[in-house]
């Protein structure tokens, strides 16, 4: 069973992950006086010193942390201090038998002390001693609830429920298919923001990366629709207080309502590029946001189709089309989760695997056309 610490220490950043190494360290008795040297491989060091003793401490999420410490101990080698310890945090997960060798390895070539801080010996640290820590650095509390990851599945299955039942919406949606965006962090069920609706940041509007004015409180958290004195809207974007987010809109055709509902039996081509694009900003406007709040990496994107199946995809003219025309398979098509694990992480790139898998479930053999030479450069535009 994975806990919300356990999985945020396994996805942070190389920054993160210095500052709750130094934390750690400093509360397990050393004193820490980071170098501020940082290698090309993301790897940083500080020096320490225990009980009187000099010693160097590296941190690292390399996932070869071997390679990386014994590199790393090299480095250390060369330097013209005398060390009496060397310590090595990483949050890879370590067995016994692993650290046993690498004690003994470090001690017959060096004659030091290897001190080895693993993902399961800094979890039990933090959970135990710092959950201050973990709030502060890894936005989760370390008193959440196990199988954090199945817990956001279900989640996010509810959610779409209650879009497809129109219940237990944030604001009146018009009926009809839709597309879903969910952004889900890691500690949505233990971490408590203290911000009231009121005070919460404003969600993007659905397409765009901001909203053009302020939204709307609700009981528990705030509504962005374009206006707000429609009975029912098409889209709408929505923050929770616990840090989730959730986008829907309807408005994804080329026809009109009024001629699909006098044509029951139209076709409908539902704009796929237009589609694209807009995801792909809504995401980008959504994180926006939840830096803006406090929240932090990792975070889970769900991107869900529903009630499009065998309608056709629009495609721009600019593009030579297949020898079919595109159209989407399934009733409902969730594309596969996307893990962003950190707020710098570049969007499109990251949704660019998830995009391709559309295109091809649709038909189009070639993914997405919305990257040219492997770049985000879409052909729909506002």
């Amino acid at each position: 069973m994975t806990t919300d610490v356990e999985y945020a220490l396994s996805k942070v950043g190389t920054d993160t992950f210095e500052k709750i190494s130094s934390d750690v360290l400093r509360d397990y008795g050393y004193e820490v006086n980071p170098s501020g040297i940082q290698g090309t491989d993301a790897g940083r060091d500080a020096f320490v010193e225990i009980n009187g003793e000099p010693g160097i401490a590296h941190y690292s999420t390399q996932k070869t942390w071997r390679s990386k410490l014994r590199s790393d101990a090299k480095k250390a080698a060369g330097h013209d201090e005398d060390y009496g310890w060397f310590v090595f945090v990483t949050n890879q997960e370590v067995t016994g038998r692993q650290e046993a060798d690498m004690r003994r390895e470090i001690r017959e070539k060096y004659s030091w002390d290897l001190d080895l801080w693993h993902h399961e010996r800094l979890r039990n640290k933090i959970e135990t001693d710092l959950p201050g820590v973990a709030r502060r650095h890894l936005g989760v509390d370390p008193q959440g609830k196990d199988d954090v990851t199945e817990e956001i599945e279900e989640f996010k299955e509810e959610r779409i429920e209650a879009i497809k039942n129109r219940r237990n919406l944030p604001t009146k949606l018009e009926k009809g298919p839709f597309v879903a965006i969910h952004l889900i962090p890691n500690g949505m069920r233990s971490m408590d923001y203290g911000i009231r609706p009121s005070d919460l940041p404003t969600p993007p509007e659905y397409g765009k990366t901001n909203a053009s004015f302020d939204g709307k409180p609700v009981d528990d958290g705030k509504v962005y629709v374009r206006h707000e004195e429609q009975d029912e809207h098409s889209k709408y974007t929505f923050i929770h207080e616990d840090g989730w987010m959730e986008a829907v809109s309807t408005d994804v055709f080329l026809h009109s309502k009024t001629l699909l509902e006098e044509a029951a039996e139209a076709d409908i081509e539902f704009h796929a590029h237009r589609f694209d694009a807009e995801v792909v900003s809504t995401i980008q406007g959504s994180l926006d946001i939840l830096t803006e709040m406090g929240v932090k990496p990792p975070i889970f994107v769900y991107i869900t189709v529903v009630g499009l199946q065998d309608n056709e995809m629009y495609y721009t003219d600019k593009v030579e089309g297949p020898i079919s025309t595109p159209k989407i398979p399934k009733d409902e098509m969730a594309l596969k989760r996307i893990e962003i694990d950190s707020f710098d992480s570049d969007v499109p790139q990251s949704l660019k695997p998830v995009l391709d898998r559309f295109w091809n479930g649709c038909g189009w053999s070639v993914g997405c056309i919305d990257y040219r030479d492997g770049k985000w450069n879409p052909y729909y535009r506002r």
